[in-house]
């Protein structure tokens, strides 16, 4: 991540860093501020901005960049499991999953829920298939 300050997703679905708090507008969709030093910031920017219509070339740059992968996925949902699930998170991972790593979102999804209480999914056994 690009360090402390914002992101906010224009209404031409360029997510763009400012240092400052940007003022909101007509043409800002969402104000994102950036901590750093939190990974699960990252994810939730992501995750809002893809279910919101960020661009998909700035999508896939910002998922390489900051390391967004299935593992990672993974890593995620251990730590904040379902108490920071939305519906519009839900949209944007599907989206993130589909259009960013071309895998099935059901696929993955029931392969990661088919873990036991408390175990982590054998993410090596999963039948990926080659990403872009």
């Amino acid at each position: 991540m690009d360090g402390s300050g914002f992101y906010y997703l224009h209404t031409n679905g360029e997510l763009i860093y400012k240092r400052f708090r940007p003022d909101p507008s007509d043409f800002v969709r969402r104000i994102w501020e950036i901590e750093p030093s939190d990974r699960g910031n990252a994810w939730r920017i992501l995750l809002e901005a893809a279910a919101l219509g960020i661009r998909q070339d700035r999508l896939d740059e910002l998922c390489r960049a900051w390391g967004i992968t299935p593992v990672d996925l993974v890593e995620y949902f251990s730590r904040v499991g379902s108490k920071d699930s939305t519906k519009e998170r839900f949209e944007g991972m599907k989206r993130i999953i589909s259009s960013v790593w071309r895998y099935n979102p059901d696929e993955l999804l029931d392969h990661i829920s088919a873990t036991p209480p408390g175990g982590r999914p054998d993410m090596s056994k999963y039948p990926w298939p080659n990403p872009r």
